[in-house]
């Protein structure tokens, strides 16, 4: 059993690690984010993948007029969230994406797992909302999430 010394000396070796993966994945998100706005994820991607086969991209999608969040793994996001939009009633948004290796999507599932809804899909709790803000979302509004006109005016980059 370790000790209160022990776990102090843990934690406190372990905070400017976690603070330097936040800024990674705040400082990704903001670039994936702004490469997907721009309609080029998928060419950007493909080129990212060649130099780091192992991750594979984190994403968050919001359900519109519900505030649902989906919280999956794709190399195809474009493909991802086209397929989810057929079904969806309200829209969807991206609100948030970043490359991490592959568990990463499942340690999300297990730390929200007291707001999850069905599948992949949970409720915006505070932990949740408090990870978006972290990773760089503006969960007070959703403002980073691609607004539905946008779509109207360039279906080509929702597909």
């Amino acid at each position: 059993m370790l000790s209160s010394a022990q776990l102090k000396q843990i934690v406190s070796e372990a905070r400017p690690l976690i603070k330097r993966q936040l800024d990674d994945y705040r400082q990704l998100n903001a670039m994936f984010m702004a490469v997907w706005r721009a309609g080029k994820i998928d060419e950007v991607w493909a080129d990212y993948r060649t130099t780091d086969q192992s991750a594979w991209l984190t994403y968050f999608i919001r359900a519109r007029g519900m505030g649902d969040i989906k919280i999956g793994k794709s190399n195809q996001v474009r493909a991802r969230l086209k397929s989810l939009f057929t079904g969806a009633s309200r829209g969807l948004d991206l609100v948030a994406c970043y490359p991490a290796p592959i568990g990463h999507e499942k340690e999300l599932h297990q730390d929200f797992e007291h707001l999850r809804l069905c599948g992949e899909w949970f409720r915006p709790g505070a932990e949740l909302l408090t990870h978006l803000e972290l990773v760089g979302c503006d969960t007070s509004a959703f403002t980073n999430a691609v607004p539905a006109h946008f779509y109207r005016q360039f279906p080509e980059r929702m597909l």
